[in-house]
């Protein structure tokens, strides 16, 4: 599989690099991790400026009009600089979510207001111990006199403690719906919280709070938030590759420079086989990212597809991960060495693709399905 870039692809990951070295780079950003929202506001400005944050968004609703390649080429960027920003939470999955659910209104408001930068939606469907794929939301939207409520709690939701606006799913009584809700309406909660590789999430308490339905009912709503998380779980793919090169890169780096016994640990065989399986690993990682966003360009966002990438970007990632970490020797535990950014990202993004088990139950499913003997016929 081809993996180099186009040049338009080239100029994009460029103008994310650039924008991230003229806030300070990976230490700035760790000095940045210790305050709320947790990422650079800045930044966020920037990447609008120079229109990254509507990459995705319709040029009829102010944005680029871009596909899924140029979206992964700008998740990846990121992710080699060590951004926390919350664009892949916004820019794609809440965008994609808007963009086929919303209204023309609506798409105004919120996309317009996402490519300009001002605002910043976030999508929330975790609840806790609620499985995605099998159960309706336990949070519950009522329709009054006075337009629709919603009550009930989301959690762990990325980016919500810095969002604009949240578009929360409900169970109403002619099925799953989105709502958007003001986070500083009346009757929200949210409790913000850093997560273990210092990005921001929060808990969000909804109690009648005023709410607005995102487009119409209808079976479009699972399907466009079941597509947006999965174009979300590509962009994340495609965000760890480039954390996994980053840790190999500096893994690499120090065994050629670190000397040991009268000579740099890249001279000792057993060292450079487990780095020569971490490039392995890396670049079955990449191929699957590849596979997913070609998937995505292509119009196919079934969960299986997405499983498939997610079990060997997690598989990849914790080898990858471990391995960094040890060949790093004591240095890589302090988190003041640029590799402890990564490392602590890696398990972060685990999470948020669903874990390697998730997607191993789910493919087995699918074939168990598949390999099933049709029924006996009666008689």
């Amino acid at each position: 599989m081809d993996h180099t870039h186009t040049e338009e692809q080239r100029l994009l990951a460029d103008t994310v690099t650039e924008i991230l070295a003229r806030s300070g780079g990976e230490d700035r950003r760790r000095a940045v991790a210790v305050t709320d929202p947790g990422h650079r506001r800045a930044v966020w400005a920037e990447l609008a400026a120079a229109g990254l944050t509507g990459l995705l968004v319709a040029e009829a609703d102010g944005g680029s009009g871009a596909g899924a390649a140029d979206a992964q080429t700008v998740a990846g960027a990121l992710g080699r600089g060590g951004a926390g920003e919350p664009w892949v939470e916004s820019a794609v999955i809440a965008a994609a979510v808007i963009a086929d659910l919303g209204d023309d209104a609506q798409r105004a408001q919120l996309l317009g207001g996402l490519a300009d930068g001002t605002a910043l939606p976030i999508l929330a469907t975790d609840e806790p111990g609620r499985d995605l794929r099998t159960a309706r939301p336990g949070t519950r939207a009522e329709s009054g006199p006075g337009g629709w409520t919603v009550t009930g709690r989301k959690n762990p939701v990325v980016g919500a403690p810095a969002a604009t606006a949240l578009l929360v799913t409900a169970d109403t009584d002619d099925g799953t719906g989105v709502f958007v809700i003001d986070p500083a309406a009346p009757g929200v909660t949210i409790t913000g919280y850093r997560t273990f590789d210092d990005r921001r999430a929060g808990q969000i308490d909804l109690d009648a709070a005023a709410a607005v339905r995102l487009g119409t009912p209808g079976p479009q709503t699972a399907a466009a938030v079941t597509g947006a998380l999965v174009r979300g779980r590509a962009a994340w793919a495609a965000e760890a590759v480039e954390v996994m090169a980053r840790a190999v890169d500096l893994t690499v780096e120090y065994l050629r420079t670190r000397e040991q016994f009268g000579g740099p640990l890249a001279r000792f065989q057993a060292l450079t086989h487990r780095a020569a399986d971490m490039y392995v690993a890396l670049e079955l990682a990449r191929s699957m990212s590849q596979r997913a966003t070609a998937a995505v360009a292509s119009g196919d966002l079934s969960e299986t597809t997405a499983a498939r990438t997610v079990l060997q970007i997690c598989r990849s990632a914790r080898l990858i991960g471990q391995e960094a970490v040890q060949l790093h020797g004591g240095i890589g535990m302090t988190a003041e060495h640029p590799l402890a950014d990564h490392v602590t990202r890696l398990p972060a993004l685990e999470q948020q693709l669903g874990g390697a088990d998730a997607a191993l139950e789910l493919l087995a499913g699918e074939i168990s399905t598949e390999a099933a003997p049709p029924p006996a016929s009666a008689g």
